[in-house]
């Protein structure tokens, strides 16, 4: 069965060896990323906007899209390929800070936010959240829009996406890490089950 999900990574080249990493990880080809094309770089919302804007496979219905410090559980693939199936019409940030539900015996929890390091989206949405961003970060224009047009926020539990700990681009104090990630994580992730907390 074809891939109902496109997958692409967002990179600044200071952080090439990393994006090698994920490309070898999730078995992609290198046109699977967008890179900062501008001499200083800057901002991730450019970078972000050109990786969700690219030309969509046909037949995809979701595209996720990940951050250049980002890493990935084993499965990833095929993990985003079910959420993306028994969720369509949701929002996924599929990093989270926190163990929102230690041990959650389901997949799918409520998120009040959604983080910039792995989100996914229905394809259909992509454009009414960057065409005009309503805030100056990819991640907070996503969550914002969500909350403006009532639309659910899901997060798997525990996080499939690792925030790697590498200096920042634009001089910020190290991101934060997930408290529930796993290179292999053990879930049911066929369940259709979400707990709203």
């Amino acid at each position: 069965m074809a891939d109902k999900v496109d997958i692409r990574i967002m990179a600044h080249k200071s952080r090439a060896d990393n994006v090698q990493k994920l490309l070898e990880a999730l078995s992609l080809p290198e046109a699977a990323v967008t890179w900062d094309d501008r001499k200083d770089g800057g901002d991730a919302l450019y970078t972000a906007r050109k990786a969700w804007f690219a030309p969509m496979p046909k037949g995809c219905t979701h595209r996720v899209v990940l951050a250049d410090d980002a890493e990935t559980c084993e499965g990833f693939r095929e993990i985003v390929e079910i959420l993306a199936a028994n969720h369509p019409d949701d929002i996924y940030t599929l990093f989270q800070q926190n163990a929102l539900i230690p041990g959650a015996p389901v997949a799918n929890v409520c998120s009040k936010m959604v983080y910039g390091v792995g989100i996914m989206l229905p394809k259909d949405l992509i454009h009414p959240i960057f065409d005009e961003p309503i805030r100056p970060e990819d991640d907070m224009s996503v969550t914002f829009f969500a909350y403006a047009r009532a639309l659910r926020i899901l997060t798997p539990m525990p996080s499939i996406v690792q925030h790697l700990q590498m200096p920042s681009l634009l001089g910020n104090a190290l991101g934060i890490t997930s408290a529930s990630y796993t290179r292999t994580p053990k879930q049911d992730w066929t369940s259709k089950e979400i707990i709203d907390i």
